[in-house]
């Protein structure tokens, strides 16, 4: 009998501390489990504006392919300003599009075509093209 008492009252603190552990690997797992649902949050948004910007760029560099040849320097309209398009470009982004000169091309109808996607303020995507005149 005094042994079963004596492991007994030895063990009274051991609860306690088997709690505390429980709770701190339950916090370290939600913590993790947060962090995880973040990063994935914040790659799907990325991926999200990376798509709308390609789209965006398709759509300008079409868009200035449709003009007739202008000689660089020149700035193209952007898409965003075009009355009665059948797409809208987001309020956050801009795109520009400029005609270039390409090294080594001087006196020649051959330009670089450069078009811009923004979101913010903050460049996403880049988008360049060899265009000549036809």
């Amino acid at each position: 009998m005094q042994r079963l008492e004596r492991t007994t009252g030895d063990s009274r603190g051991s609860i306690l501390l088997e709690t505390v552990v429980a709770v701190v690997i339950f916090a370290l797992i939600g913590a993790a489990t947060m962090v995880g649902i973040q990063t994935a949050t914040l790659t799907g948004e990325r991926v999200e504006d990376k798509s709308i910007a390609e789209n965006l760029a398709r759509n300008q560099m079409e868009h200035v392919f449709s003009q007739a040849y202008k000689a660089q320097p020149w700035d193209y309209d952007s898409i965003a300003d075009i009355p009665g398009n059948t797409f809208s470009v987001p309020s956050d982004f801009t795109v520009t599009a400029v005609a270039v000169e390409r090294p080594g091309t001087v006196g020649t109808d051959i330009e670089t075509v450069k078009v811009t996607v923004s979101r913010n303020g903050e460049e996403i995507l880049v988008l360049e093209t060899i265009r000549g005149r036809n």
